[in-house]
């Protein structure tokens, strides 16, 4: 038999109600739209599951040695978790070639992040 694997969640005990209570700590997904697109397009950028007050800040990595990363926005979390911003994909060289680019949210405090991707025609 398999030994039971942590869950990532915070469990607690009720003392007086003899209760026992979980907690799950949302994890960061980013989305963008459109995801897919030619070089210099507008995108809003959408990430949940922040730190509400943190800015959060929508990087594209160009896959060139330089400039490696460009910011497309950033904004400040919302009390639900949530930021949005609008911006563009680089435009030119500084685009990088077509194909899959990895979009990275990084919120300023707490340092969660996660990545969704970018198609660039």
């Amino acid at each position: 038999m398999e030994s039971p694997r942590p869950d990532e969640a915070l469990w607690f005990t009720g003392q007086l109600s003899n209760s026992i209570g979980r907690m799950t700590i949302p994890t960061p997904y980013v989305s963008i739209s459109p995801s897919i697109g030619s070089e210099g397009i507008s995108v809003s950028v959408s990430g949940v599951g922040f730190t509400p007050g943190d800015r959060v800040t929508f990087t594209y990595k160009t896959g060139l040695a330089k400039p490696k990363k460009v910011v497309i926005c950033s904004g400040v979390t919302q009390s639900d978790g949530t930021a949005t911003c609008q911006g563009d994909i680089p435009a030119g060289a500084g685009a990088g070639a077509a194909g899959l680019h990895a979009v990275l949210a990084m919120s300023g405090s707490s340092q969660k992040r996660t990545t969704s991707y970018f198609t660039l025609t």
